[in-house]
């Protein structure tokens, strides 16, 4: 690690309260965390399924909208699948 970078990452750190480690693990997770080609697996019974950070957020978006506008939005995007196989 160049010299330069570790001396600011320790400044950060002591000023966070956290050991050099830790800060360092604390970047990496939220680094990890914004990069749009994360997976995330998720379980259902035996069924198993890798999404991308995108994926998980529009699942996110979905599930905060109303039944009606979820619904809208099905069959919206049911036509518009439709239309592109034309």
């Amino acid at each position: 690690m160049p010299e330069e970078l570790k001396k600011r990452i320790a400044r950060s750190a002591k000023a966070n309260r956290r050991s050099l480690n830790a800060e360092l693990v604390l970047r990496l997770q939220h680094s990890v965390a914004q990069d749009p080609h994360t997976v995330t697996e998720i379980r259902e019974g035996s069924e198993s399924y890798k999404l991308s950070r995108d994926q998980v957020r529009l699942l996110e978006c979905f599930d905060n909208l109303s039944q009606r506008r979820r619904q809208a939005l099905v069959e919206f995007l049911r036509d518009a699948n439709e239309d592109d196989k034309d």
